[in-house]
């Protein structure tokens, strides 16, 4: 059993407007990207410039899903660690453009998907990841562009 240390880089998520902000991952979650990683935090977050670099350490097994609250887009979102394996879990309304996205690595053979969650009635794909020491994926979820590495 192998635990993942993974660093997800992602934009920040409020976006500001005069007077006002909004948090869209909060508006389709429900929650925060803070709360939401933070059973998983090795490290308190960092920043580079305009991102938010979430230090996260997986332990076998360890999880989690969250589901999406806007009807039109459905499923969950999230990932897990399948015996050292990184699974990522997004809606399936986006599972063609990240395969396509990942060709090469599925190529590769160093990731397989999608799998349609048979328990989510087809709304939920996942894509596995073999995690490599040094390894950095750019990853789009719909029109979010974020990045996963791992330490050296």
């Amino acid at each position: 059993m192998t635990a993942i240390d993974i660093d997800l880089v992602a934009p920040q998520p409020t976006l500001s407007f005069g007077p006002f902000s909004l948090d869209p991952i909060r508006l389709v979650t429900g929650s925060s990207l803070a709360d939401i990683l933070g059973p998983f935090m090795r490290a308190p977050m960092g920043r580079r410039g305009a991102w938010d670099v979430y230090h996260l350490a997986l332990p076998p097994g360890a999880g989690i899903t969250v589901p999406i609250k806007v009807a039109a887009i459905g499923g969950s979102i999230g990932f897990r660690n399948l015996d050292g394996v990184f699974v990522v879990i997004v809606p399936a309304v986006v599972a063609g453009p990240l395969g396509a996205e990942m060709a090469a690595m599925i190529a590769r053979g160093d990731a397989a998907g999608p799998r349609f969650d048979p328990e989510s009635h087809g709304q939920t794909a996942e894509f596995a990841i073999k995690v490599k020491p040094g390894m950095r994926f750019p990853l789009r979820i719909g029109t979010v562009q974020i990045a996963l590495e791992t330490p050296r």
